[in-house]
């Protein structure tokens, strides 16, 4: 393994870089309680081929191994070395998802694939921009905690390294040779992890925002009467006009199925082989946002987690290491 010149965290900071991005949803994973005899494998004895090491000089570096079925097996110096190869490692496998989302948060979709199926595109850049989350993700940047930062500017680095790598006629997926495919920056990477935080509350909205109208009926009146734009459901934009035949606003891509999760904890007492177990149930996509990424990330004498992450974030959402599982819903 390749090491960074960088003087390396203090332990506390590492810890508090990884609680704080661990927030965002994962995969799932299973423990030994305190006192079992067997602990579970995070995955380092696992036969991979020889690790193929990037970065180096005064920057990051890690070293990134693959399994047989395409696991990434990342190991580093730091914190922010890992999240670094894990940047690389999530280009190569998902380049799409991250710079998809990054047009989506930015209200740029209508720019790139048109107004969309009735007005998609264009309502799902009218619903973010009026959030405005990749603006107060801006503002915020700034004052973001060091670690965090840190953590953040390593893994786009490590992404860019791969697009930089491969170009964008070279990365794999539907969005091979677009000219959206772009360097991203960390304050958008930020940003794409603060518009997650909103998946159960402002990007529910997302879908109403552009479509919606205030009623028109006489005061009291249960239900309005005609449409906000002053004309016939039939004279009306082609958004508003499907919300209106439909009795419902036109839905956002990301927010067309119902997300939900579950998670069931066995105590050891109660398992056949004496140990803890842990399921975590997410109900997420398999494709496109919100789809999980399986990694593993070890730092010597530090961490050694195994699990998954979203696609396009660092750290490890939902995971486990040797001695305890983590989820939520």
């Amino acid at each position: 393994m390749t090491n960074s010149s960088r003087r390396r965290p203090k332990r506390q900071a590492l810890r508090l870089s990884a609680a704080l991005l661990a927030a965002a949803l994962l995969a799932a994973g299973c423990t030994s309680d305190d006192g079992a005899d067997d602990k579970p494998s995070t995955g380092s004895d696992a036969d991979a081929t020889t690790g193929e090491v990037i970065g180096g000089g005064s920057t990051f570096a890690a070293t990134i191994r693959r399994t047989t079925d395409g696991v990434p097996h990342i190991t580093a110096d730091s914190l922010a070395d890992a999240a670094f190869g894990q940047g690389y490692a999530s280009g190569e496998d998902r380049t799409c998802d991250l710079a998809d989302q990054i047009v989506k948060i930015r209200g740029e979709r209508a720019s790139h694939f048109g107004r969309g199926p009735e007005d998609r595109h264009l309502n799902s850049d009218i619903a973010w921009r009026t959030i405005g989350i990749f603006e107060r993700a801006s503002q915020d940047w700034q004052n973001a905690a060091p670690e965090t930062r840190e953590v953040i500017e390593a893994f786009s680095a490590g992404w860019n390294l791969h697009l930089d790598t491969v170009g964008v006629d070279g990365v794999g997926g539907w969005c091979r040779g677009e000219n959206w495919v772009k360097p991203v920056e960390p304050v958008e990477v930020y940003a794409y992890a603060r518009s997650v935080a909103l998946n159960a509350s402002g990007s529910r909205l997302a879908r109403y925002i552009a479509t919606a109208q205030p009623p028109t009926g006489p005061a009291g009146s249960p239900e309005g009467t005609g449409a906000s734009w002053g004309g016939t459901p039939d004279s009306a934009p082609s958004g508003a006009r499907a919300a209106t035949e439909a009795n419902a606003p036109t839905a956002e891509p990301e927010a067309e199925a119902d997300l939900a999760s579950n998670a069931w904890a066995i105590g050891s007492q109660r398992s056949t082989g004496g140990g803890g177990m842990l399921l975590a149930n997410p109900h997420f996509p398999w494709e496109g946002e919100l789809r999980f990424w399986e990694v593993h990330l070890t730092i010597e004498d530090e961490i050694d987690i195994y699990g998954a992450q979203l696609s396009g974030l660092p750290g490890i959402g939902i995971g486990f290491n040797e001695n305890f599982g983590w989820t939520h819903t």
